[in-house]
């Protein structure tokens, strides 16, 4: 592991309160009366909305289809009927459309032990088109659809793949919690990641302020052969 320095002239460094949830572990949240699905969840063009009125979705169904180059899809939380279509106010002003989902029925998902995808014997490509239908987006607060990350030009090498487990705001645990819960299941993905991308040298950076995550994250690195780096 390598530590890197501060700001060595001046820079601000509040408390950052982190004690107050980083020893709670991850919950699943409550099931509510109805769910209002944004068609726009990430940056770029919103959602073809898919669904109407009356109609029945189940638990993953895509109900938001991407309708642009920087877009991604959207499915539904929850099995139920969609009780309306409406207009709704996002946190940064903007207007968008919005499914009222009604939840009723079966979860194929939740709480189920899905087994794993064989993805192995896909190609890059593959991959990447799962990415993408999958509706993955980066949650740094641009919510930048993933598959046009990792969309690199053929003639084009990439040399380190950097992967933020910095979590520097106040009070935010919640990266902190998935590396000690879910550590595995983000080795998992890293090694997807290199299919897709082939990077030279991968590295995790994580605050000082987590040295419980750091050393979890750090043997599993060292059970990757020296290519991953925390």
């Amino acid at each position: 592991m390598k530590s890197l320095k501060t700001f060595p002239k001046g820079g601000v460094h509040p408390g950052d309160f982190k004690d107050l949830t980083n020893k709670e572990p991850i919950r699943n949240a409550a099931i509510k009366d109805s769910f209002i699905i944004p068609m726009s969840q990430h940056i770029g063009a919103p959602c073809e909305c898919l669904v109407n009125p009356g109609d029945e979705v189940k638990e993953g169904m895509l109900i938001g289809k991407a309708s642009g180059f920087i877009s991604a899809n959207i499915h539904s939380p929850a099995p139920g009927v969609v009780k309306e279509i409406t207009d709704i106010f996002l946190a940064n002003g903007l207007k968008t459309k919005a499914v009222v989902l009604e939840p009723s029925g079966y979860f194929d998902q939740l709480g189920k032990n899905i087994v794993p995808a064989d993805w192995n014997s896909l190609s890059a490509k593959e991959l990447q088109e799962k990415i993408f239908n999958s509706g993955i987006v980066g949650l740094g607060g641009a919510t930048f659809p993933s598959n046009v990350k990792y969309m690199i030009p053929p003639d084009a090498k990439v040399e380190a793949l950097v992967i933020n487990g910095v979590e520097c705001e106040p009070y935010l645990t919640a990266d902190h919690r998935l590396m000690l819960e879910k550590s595995a299941e983000i080795f998992k993905g890293l090694e997807i990641l290199q299919k897709v991308l082939n990077p030279e040298k991968i590295f995790i950076g994580i605050e000082a302020n987590k040295p419980d995550a750091i050393d979890i994250m750090g043997n599993l690195a060292q059970e990757s052969g020296g290519k991953i780096e925390v």
